[in-house]
């Protein structure tokens, strides 16, 4: 356990010396800030266009209608799952192709530590490095607290699927930089594979009902979005679980590979 953890801090340090952590927490950031503002804003309007029918029938049905957490917080979720489908990718390719660039793989394939013991402390130090910079959007958070009354259950456990939609997209991430020696084959990798994850489920509605529960069910945003709804459920918390457990099933084997082919 220790050398996964010392395998974990020292691929995080690495990353938070190198320019791509900054560009990929001010993606993460601005986009995901500029996403909140604009649906600030747009949750600002309604309101407004509802004052102006106050004592009308149509003022109680807009009220009605209004809710924060639909119009602010599940969209904002929603937002920030697409940017992660660009910066998690960017973050896991170098976790063992970066090895090579480096020409430190033959020394780390030779040393002592067990397969699982560096698969464990790669993959945790790149789900920290995500998970960083996602602790930093918890300030929105106070800015909403500030000006509206949103129902917290949904917004906090929005944040633990986003937890786990992490913990699952760096596994397939880490194994796609394991898969190969170049780190942007890594990305193209993980990006498809993680945009597959990501839309399969679009083709449910025009699929038969028994495909249609398949696509749903391979899909990451039918899981995520019970968690943005306030909706913890077992079965989404087991979808992520086997896809981080899949990933990193794959990398050990992708891993014992290389070491025994030396």
């Amino acid at each position: 356990m220790n050398n996964i953890w010392v395998i974990a801090v020292k691929e995080w340090r690495q990353f938070f010396v190198s320019v791509l952590a900054y560009v990929c927490g001010a993606a993460l950031l601005l986009f995901g800030g500029y996403f909140f503002g604009v649906f600030m804003r747009a949750f600002n309007e309604f309101c407004l266009q509802a004052s102006g029918f106050v004592g009308q029938p149509e003022f109680e049905y807009m009220t009605e209608h209004l809710n924060i957490n639909d119009v602010v917080v599940r969209n904002f979720f929603g937002s920030v799952t697409v940017i992660f489908l660009i910066v998690v990718p960017a973050v896991t390719m170098r976790l063992f192709a970066e090895e090579k660039r480096a020409g430190t793989d033959e020394l780390l394939f030779t040393s002592p530590i067990s397969d699982w013991h560096l698969v464990g402390g790669k993959y945790l130090g790149g789900l920290l490095a995500v998970l960083t910079p996602l602790a930093l959007t918890l300030s929105y958070t106070g800015f909403l607290a500030m000006h509206a009354a949103p129902d917290w259950g949904p917004v906090w456990t929005g944040y633990a699927g986003l937890a786990f939609l992490v913990a699952a997209y760096v596994a397939v991430g880490l194994a796609a930089s394991a898969a190969t020696r170049s780190q942007l084959v890594a990305y193209i990798l993980a990006f498809s594979v993680l945009l597959f994850l990501h839309i399969i489920g679009w083709a449910a509605e025009l699929s038969s009902y028994e495909t249609g529960q398949v696509l749903r069910a391979l899909s990451s945003m039918e899981h995520f979005e019970n968690f943005s709804k306030g909706v913890v459920e077992i079965r989404d918390i087991v979808y992520f679980l086997s896809v981080a457990a899949f990933g990193l099933v794959l990398t050990h084997q992708l891993v014992a590979a290389r070491r025994w082919k030396g």
